[in-house]
């Protein structure tokens, strides 16, 4: 009866993803070629995104740059 009981899996952006997908396509666009550049360092960028009105830890995007945010999980 319960041979196939399993945990429902829940997929929730991590907030990089939520600001990424509100953003306009220009401005997207930007911020994943920041995100992949090796110029920026994770701290450099959050302090950039910080004076830009876009609030987020250090944290957030160690994570999501690191695949260990809940974008990358299966």
């Amino acid at each position: 009866m319960l041979e196939n009981l399993k945990p429902t899996i829940r997929h929730y952006p991590c907030k990089m993803k939520t600001i990424l997908e509100s953003l306009s396509e220009a401005d997207r666009k930007t911020l994943t070629d920041a995100l992949e550049s090796p110029l920026w360092n994770n701290s450099a960028l959050t302090t950039a995104l910080n004076e830009r009105g876009l609030k987020l830890s250090r944290y957030t995007v160690d994570a999501h740059t690191g695949k260990r945010c809940s974008c990358w999980r299966t």
